[in-house]
């Protein structure tokens, strides 16, 4: 066997002549040279050549499957859809094993690898074969490809024959299952649209059932795809009618999940087990969305109410109409597809109406507009993305909404709720046309002046600062509550800088937490930079690296597969964080700041008390555009740090500050985790998730001897000497500087030297 340093020269050997090198060329070359591959090899060479076709299921893929096969004996082995031997080379190598491979380049590329000449292979059309084939199998183990053409197959079910029409790869599926033996199992990686196929419906035709579900997040088959898949384990043999369900993100989920499906045991999370209708089950996602709709409606103390029970009729549009329905009372109009508000009025349709279904309310039970804007907020648009149906256009059928529950108040409390936004509605006016009236009369500003002051900007202000993590609070707390107004300024550009560093921190420990998605965009982000020029952190350093991932978490949110992947790197159940934190209007105020920043320490005048007064207020007008920007950003996270935990039947209980507001005092709560959690670090953490998303540590939490002399500090520079650390409201130890070898590898990190 040929060593990998062998293969990689020769790689930059072909590379050196400009050519585009495929993974067939290499090994070619490499049969010339008398050189032998090893499978292992060939796998990370097919992820870094080939960019057309998956080759090799990923190393999360077959780690899963080899677990699942680990001990387990067969006698006959198949891969109806083979590559390269990824799959079948994981059974038992005393077992008779046979691939399928579909063209001749694979046949090739197939037996020049080490260690498959054992496997027996067989090129042809899998499908013909299989219905040709009178051998049973105790084990079928694939990974076709994903969206195939359609096609047909006969299959015989009982004493007669069924035509099937589906996808190619899912007809091989079904056709493989008719040759599994009595006690024979079948392992297929599939993707969601497996679940409501015709295929999987026939499967209980032909006496095989569903056992296990397993799932790996979208981004696990990146750059090919990022959509969900699955490892679904189908059987002969009787089983429960319920389906062991689980998700496997990481090589650390591998063991826990296959133990507790193996032992038939539910897991302490959804993640790590629990048992499914299969024939219900719609996707992973679905399922995370009506657990995170379950946890969110308790947060808000609210029971559900079938919209069956409330709605008198659900009406879809008729064209014979010009305005697509008849105008009734109490009507709701929802949007079907997209994210569009739900209105109760059909001049404040902004779609065609063929997009909405008109949902007609029994006013005794409820009120409209509360409904509409029900709807509309948060959890109504979890809800609605739960009944939605479909991949490249997603849209929500009126049979699955007619199921559908929602969550409200009493009908009392729905009045008094829309009462308080009416009136929240006219002070928006009042605002509104305040500031008309400054702006065509700016002569009497006086009196302008005089109409603000029955609107309370200082209450609202100290809770909406309450709100933020304690690294942005403490330094509003400051700003605040000084009366110097040169101090002031400072304190705001503090805070603007310490938000540019902290969103970005955030932004980039998310993409840094799925390895696939940072290395992909590695180079986009750190474009023109060097591991150095991070060794100083500067307002606008922060901002260009924020801007960047801003932009790429942007378009992966505007996809569903993308958001969902979103949703998992950042640990949350919701998109308002990610969504402010990727925010292009955030870094506009950010940068604007800067610019600032810049302009007038470049000002070779004195800056007397009226110059001052000018530029704090500028900068107070940006911080009510950022204000604006970050209002409920937080809602449902928290910025934490771990203090002591125990293990308890498989779940650790873990004792953890929250490090929310202004205060220094930190309330401690308890918190449920899949994993342990660092002492030493911080995290981000949305309610009920079971894992957080742990921060880069450029950000640094000191307790001190007294709650007074709690302090944060963020990463200022590295240098010989250590890493220097500033605080931003702590005047008794403003900085310091202490050696701290991690950091810069996780400087280089960014780069991929390590």
């Amino acid at each position: 066997m040929s060593s990998n340093e062998e293969i990689w020269r020769l790689a930059d050997q072909l590379r050196a002549r400009g050519d585009l090198i495929t993974l067939h060329d290499l090994l070619r070359e490499a049969k010339n040279q008398g050189l032998t591959v090893s499978f292992d090899t060939v796998a990370e060479l097919a992820w870094k050549t080939e960019r057309l076709e998956l080759l090799v299921p990923p190393p999360l893929v077959r780690k899963t499957i080899s677990a699942f096969l680990k001990g387990q004996t067969y006698e006959r082995v198949l891969d109806p859809w083979d590559r390269l031997g990824g799959l079948i080379r994981l059974a038992n190598p005393e077992s008779v094993r046979l691939s399928i491979v579909y063209n001749s380049l694979y046949q090739e590329l197939f037996s020049a690898i080490e260690d498959n000449s054992d496997i027996q292979l067989m090129l042809g059309n899998p499908i013909e074969f299989l219905d040709k084939e009178v051998t049973y199998w105790d084990l079928i183990v694939s990974c076709p490809p994903f969206g195939m053409q359609r096609d047909k197959i006969m299959i015989r079910a009982e004493d007669s024959k069924e035509t099937v029409s589906d996808s190619m790869e899912l007809l091989l599926l079904l056709q493989a299952c008719t040759r599994l033996s009595t006690e024979g199992t079948a392992l297929f990686v599939v993707a969601t649209r497996f679940f409501g196929s015709n295929s999987f419906r026939h499967l209980s035709s032909i006496g095989i059932h569903l056992e296990a579900i397993v799932h790996f997040p979208p981004g696990t088959f990146a750059p090919y795809t990022y959509i969900s898949t699955y490892l679904v384990v189908l059987r002969r043999i009787d089983v429960p009618k319920l389906a062991f369900l689980a998700e496997i993100g990481s090589e650390d989920d591998i063991q826990p999940v296959i133990h507790n499906m193996t032992s038939g045991r539910q897991g302490k999370t959804l993640e790590l087990g629990s048992y499914v209708n299969p024939h219900s089950f719609k996707s992973f996602r679905s399922l995370r969305l009506s657990r995170d709709i379950h946890q969110y409606s308790r947060r808000m103390n609210l029971e559900p109410v079938p919209l069956a029970s409330i709605a008198k009729d659900i009406n879809q549009s008729n064209g014979k109409l010009e305005e697509g329905f008849e105008d009734l009372p109490d009507a709701v109009y929802l949007p079907i597809i997209g994210k569009s508000d739900a209105v109760t009025r059909l001049s404040d349709l902004k779609l065609k109406p063929h997009n909405y279904v008109q949902i007609v309310m029994n006013s005794e039970k409820v009120n409209a507009e509360y409904v509409a804007r029900f709807f509309s907020s948060e959890l109504g648009r979890m809800i609605r993305e739960y009944h939605q149906i479909g991949y490249a256009n997603p849209r929500i059928l009126v049979s699955s909404l007619k199921e559908s529950e929602l969550y409200f108040p009493s009908i009392e409390t729905q009045i008094e709720l829309i009462n308080a936004q009416n009136e929240i509605t006219e002070l928006r006016a009042m605002i509104n046309s305040i500031e008309q009236q400054l702006w065509n009369k700016p002569n009497d500003v006086e009196y302008t002046l005089k109409s603000l002051k029955n609107l309370n900007r200082e209450s609202g202000f100290e809770e909406w600062a309450e709100t933020l993590p304690f690294p942005l609070a403490s330094i509003l707390w400051r700003y605040n509550a000084e009366s110097d107004v040169r101090l002031k300024k400072e304190h705001l550009f503090h805070f603007f800088e310490a938000v540019a560093q902290f969103n970005t921190i955030l932004l980039l420990s998310g993409l840094k937490s799925d390895s696939s998605l940072f290395d992909a965009q590695r180079e986009i982000v750190f474009k023109d930079f060097k591991k150095e020029s991070l060794y100083r952190s500067t307002f606008g350093t922060w901002i260009v690296l924020g801007e960047r991932i801003a932009k790429l978490i942007r378009t992966e949110m505007g996809n569903r597969n993308g958001r969902e992947r979103c949703l998992k790197v950042f640990r949350s159940g919701r998109s308002d964080l990610i969504d402010s934190l990727s925010s292009k209007k955030t870094f506009e105020v950010l940068k604007r700041t800067a610019d600032f920043r810049n302009k007038w320490k470049g000002h070779g005048g004195i800056e007397n008390e009226r110059e001052a007064q000018k530029r704090l207020s500028v900068l107070e007008s940006e911080l009510a555009a950022l204000r604006e920007l970050m209002v409920d950003t937080y809602a449902g996270n928290q910025i934490i740090r771990p203090e002591n935990g125990k293990l308890k039947s498989g779940i650790y209980h873990i004792q953890v500050y929250s490090l929310m507001g202004t205060r220094q005092i930190f309330k401690k709560i308890s918190i449920q985790m899949n994993i342990m959690l660092d002492s030493d670090r911080l995290y981000l953490y949305f309610e009920g998730n079971p894992e957080p998303l742990e921060l880069l540590p450029f950000i640094k939490f000191k307790f001190g001897q007294s709650s007074e002399e709690n302090a944060c500090y963020f990463y200022n520079s590295l240098d010989k000497s250590g890493v220097r650390w500033v605080s931003y409201h702590f005047d008794k130890e403003a900085e310091f500087v202490k050696v701290d070898n991690s950091l810069e590898q996780i400087l280089e990190s960014f780069f991929g030297y390590n």
